[in-house]
Order: C-alpha cells, then sequence, then structure tokens
C-alpha cells in the first residue's frame, strides 16, 4: 500500500509539476540564439529540442520531487519502524537497534545525495522526497492501518 501511494503522489507531482532537472540544457540542448546576451538575466520561453531523444527531454522536465528519494525513504521509514516495534523485543539491545535504525536512514539518505550528485535533481527536489517518503510511511504504520497497535496480536 504504501507503494502504490509513493508511486502514484510522485508521478502525479512530476506531471502536474514538471521541474527542470538541472542537467535539461545538456539532454535537450536546445536551439537558442544568444544574440541578445546583455548583463541582465533572461528567461528564454520559445526554444526547440533538437536532441532527438523525445524520452530523455520529457525525462529531463520531471525534476520535482524525486522518485528515488521518496521510494528510497518509505522504504527505510517503514523498516526503521518495523524494528522499532517488532524488533525490539526479539534483538534487546540498546545498541545493535539504533545502529541498523541509523544505517538504514544513512542508505536512503546516500540515495538522495547521490541524486543531487549527478545532476538528476536539485537539493530541493531530493529534501522533498524524502520528507513525502518518510512521512507516507508514518501515516501508512501509524495512523491508517495502525500495524503496531497493542491490541493486535500476531
Amino acid at each position: 500500500v504504501t507503494f502504490v501511494i509513493t508511486f502514484t503522489l510522485t508521478l502525479v507531482t512530476k506531471l502536474s509539476i514538471g521541474r527542470l532537472r538541472p542537467h535539461f540544457i545538456d539532454v535537450c540542448k536546445p536551439n537558442i540564439d544568444l544574440v541578445e546576451c546583455s548583463s541582465k538575466p533572461l528567461y528564454i520561453f520559445d526554444y526547440v529540442c533538437t536532441s532527438g531523444n523525445t524520452y530523455a527531454d520529457m525525462s529531463a522536465r520531471k525534476s520535482f520531487f524525486s522518485g528515488h528519494s521518496s521510494f528510497s525513504m518509505t522504504t527505510v521509514g517503514f523498516c526503521v519502524f518495523y524494528i522499532q516495534h517488532r524488533l525490539g523485543y526479539v534483538l534487546n539491545s540498546q545498541a545493535v537497534i539504533p545502529f541498523i535504525q541509523m544505517a538504514l536512514i544513512s542508505a536512503g539518505s546516500i540515495i538522495g545525495f547521490s541524486r543531487i550528485v549527478d545532476h538528476s535533481h536539485h537539493w530541493s527536489d531530493v529534501l522533498i522526497g524524502q520528507f513525502v517518503g518518510i512521512f507516507i510511511a508514518y501515516i501508512i504504520v501509524f495512523k491508517i492501518t495502525r500495524m503496531f497497535s497493542k491490541s493486535k496480536i500476531l
């Protein structure tokens, strides 16, 4: 359920907002004429992509928010919540559980950071994607399914 909601929200947001990726100009190779360059910034509205790769051009328009970040943090959030509420009694360790949880959070953060480093997303795309992922995991686990409520017996 969490992945379906995350996927749907990510896809709808990417299609409706359509923010340009940081590497858009390299992918699109727009046919712009820079004859009228001046000292003031100029936003170009009229251009045609000349790369010939329609899929890459369309993908370069879907930066907000990061799907990799939202999916990774949804998975991390679910795993962290599960470890805290189900394995805490099994492992019964003060050091092992926080270590595993921090390793998972670090892995999810590294995935987001890699999307910034390879110029696939802006930092804000990654940050919002991570927040959305954890938020969806939290809402599904604790509010909708009440997976870890004390009244349930597994």
